[in-house]
């Protein structure tokens, strides 16, 4: 999400457009989605946990080229998580941190208008047992209006999940949001 506290500075990063309409500041700052451009997520679970890896790029698409803004991330990671480490990209600075405590959005500062923002977050999350069965959830659906208008921007999901139950254990996928391939 852009954190808007200016709307002066929200236009088009590509084609720059007169708004006179815009005036003053946003108290408490405006939340406008980034858009989307690649998202992967790999699991590798062993026994009852799991380590999740998500990596995303986000482009902030409605910010002047000329501008900034701070841009805020959620992690979704389950009740049971911990992050283990995260690592941010953007045009003005790189920089990555380990064993954070509990955190569920992260900020990132100062992100130029018009730029890609790339992360990678890591965390463990314990396994739920229901039913007989070990369960994990991790939302992965996005909402229409964070997908790039246009057919020459693509937008990737990717999803990967390894699974270590021990030796001799029979491994059954019982449901899923997403197709997977079974190797």
């Amino acid at each position: 999400m852009h954190v808007i506290t200016d709307p002066s500075i929200v236009d088009n990063p590509d084609i720059a457009s007169y708004q006179p309409y815009v005036h003053g500041r946003c108290d408490s700052p405006a939340l406008i989605p980034l858009h989307m451009h690649g998202i992967s997520m790999e699991v590798n679970c062993y026994l009852d946990t799991a380590f999740v890896t998500v990596s995303g790029t986000w482009r902030v698409h409605c910010v002047m080229a000329s501008k900034s803004c701070d841009c805020r991330i959620a992690i979704p990671m389950g009740e049971q998580g911990s992050v283990l480490g995260v690592e941010v990209d953007s045009t003005r600075r790189s920089y990555y941190t380990q064993l954070i405590t509990m955190i569920y959005t992260l900020k990132v500062p100062q992100v130029d208008g018009g730029s890609k923002l790339s992360i990678k977050v890591t965390w463990s999350q314990k396994l739920q047992y229901q039913d007989g069965h070990f369960c994990l959830s991790v939302p992965f659906r996005f909402p229409a209006h964070v997908i790039p208008v246009g057919k020459k921007v693509s937008k990737r999901e990717k999803i990967l999940l390894n699974v270590n139950s021990g030796t001799g254990t029979e491994v059954l996928c019982k449901t899923t949001s997403h197709p997977l391939q079974e190797l």
